[in-house]
């Protein structure tokens, strides 16, 4: 009987890791995979804390190639995971009540959320994945990872720019001179709103890498068992201000060809209380209007994600 059992348990862990592990190691080999076929957790994550066990935070590492590069072919748009998407991120679970509207803009990056992970563990990746915040703070080494999305045509579509900070030392004026500015182009007509953060929007760090870190991991582990304060997903900041940019604004605001950028200048507790801040630059004479928001804690005059909506044409 003891013999069964251990020959069962064997074959058991055999299943697993080649379920797991092995078949998803022969599918990224070609770095370019079928949406369908894409790396369980277990293998990404294992890669994930063997580069974090192995390679020292803020060092720039010998790589054999220059670049990386992962690719995700034949993307279909999943209703079930575009709806859950929407209900979490702002949106609502009927998003869009009108036929041909334009995704919410940070779906895509969604979408990415195992590449970038594929990426940040890669061998050839030249940071280690610890220590990496989507904040803005001193840093003693940055890279920018640039995400797109290509129609069948081969049009760009979206494309999106992470800029990842290791941690390092130095001055925070940058961060406070952004803050100044952000105050300086806000406009007499800006609205204000004030929301939810549920405890359950720190695990949508999930969703997305953004905040790959043994810290943001080791939260969301110890939020699960003991419900306390932890840090919101960087994504759904950011996806909340859009949401309430486009019910407030119109839909035209946030309508392709449009370019945002933002910045994190600190984390978001939750569960809480946060205050959205939008409004048009008063900056300039074009009569298309660019717009600011930012958002902040609530009771607290310090903004946590400051950001700018503009249009734009791809090149």
């Amino acid at each position: 009987m003891r013999a069964y059992v251990i020959a069962s348990a064997s074959a058991f862990s055999a299943c697993l890791v080649y379920v797991y592990i092995y078949r998803s190691h022969r599918s990224v080999q070609t770095h370019v995979l079928a949406s369908n076929k894409l790396p369980s957790l277990v293998y990404l994550y294992a890669k994930y804390w063997m580069r974090t066990l192995t390679r020292s935070s803020g060092v720039l590492h010998a790589a054999a190639a220059p670049e990386v590069e992962y690719s995700m072919v034949n993307c279909r748009l999943q209703g079930t995971v575009f709806r859950r998407f929407c209900s979490a991120a702002g949106y609502g679970w009927d998003y869009p009540e009108a036929e041909f509207r334009d995704i919410p803009l940070c779906f895509p990056e969604f979408l990415c959320s195992k590449l970038l992970l594929l990426l940040l563990t890669d061998e050839n990746f030249r940071l280690s994945p610890a220590g990496f915040w989507g904040i803005s703070r001193p840093a003693r080494a940055e890279v920018d990872i640039r995400l797109s999305a290509t129609s069948r045509s081969g049009s760009t579509v979206w494309e999106s720019v992470l800029t990842f900070l290791s941690e390092g030392r130095g001055s925070l004026q940058n961060v406070d001179e952004r803050r100044q500015h952000h105050d300086e182009q806000a406009s007499g007509n800006e609205k204000q709103v004030e929301l939810r953060a549920p405890w359950t929007a720190g695990f949508q760090s999930s969703w997305s890498s953004s905040s790959c870190s043994p810290q943001q991991m080791f939260c969301v582990a110890a939020r699960f068992l003991s419900r306390g304060s932890g840090p919101a997903s960087g994504l759904w900041m950011l996806s909340v201000c859009l949401a309430e940019i486009e019910k407030h604004k119109g839909v035209d605001v946030i309508t392709s060809p449009v370019k945002v950028v933002a910045q994190f200048t600190e984390p978001l507790l939750v569960p809480g209380r946060v205050t959205i801040r939008f409004g048009e630059n008063n900056e300039g004479q074009s009569s298309v209007k660019d717009h600011t928001f930012c958002m902040e804690q609530h009771g607290r005059s310090t903004p946590l994600l400051i950001g700018v909506i503009s249009r734009t044409q791809f090149n």
